[in-house]
């Protein structure tokens, strides 16, 4: 068996995770507003070529990108970074501009406890 195929197939890898890119969200202050901030440097890259998603129960975050070079071959990225556990997805923004892709997420309100009043018999 050839030894990349050995290697592969070891169990070197199966602790190895997909998405530790070393990429994180930065917190900033935008208008008043908490946000998660995070910039990518994306090349050649037009807001066509990208797509972004929230995967894995809402807490990462893949982005793709495929374009073909000028000589027609394609060339193409894929990284991913984690959501922070509070950032409010709903609030999700993309934003490709002049090769660089912004993405930021508000900053979810703490969650107040619950109570539940029972009733005593």
């Amino acid at each position: 068996m050839h030894y990349f195929t050995r290697l592969w197939n070891s169990d070197f890898w199966k602790d190895y995770d997909l998405y530790s890119t070393g990429l994180q969200f930065k917190q900033k202050e935008v208008g008043g507003k908490s946000l998660y901030f995070l910039e990518l440097s994306v090349p050649g890259y037009s807001k066509e070529d990208v797509s972004v998603q929230i995967v894995e129960d809402s807490s990462i975050v893949e982005i793709n990108g495929k374009r073909k070079s000028l000589g027609g071959e394609d060339r193409f990225f894929r990284t991913a970074v984690y959501l922070p556990e509070n950032a409010d997805v709903s609030t999700f923004v993309a934003k490709a501009n002049n090769g660089i892709l912004s993405l930021s997420v508000q900053i979810a309100p703490p969650k107040q406890p619950e109570s539940i009043k029972i009733k005593v018999e």
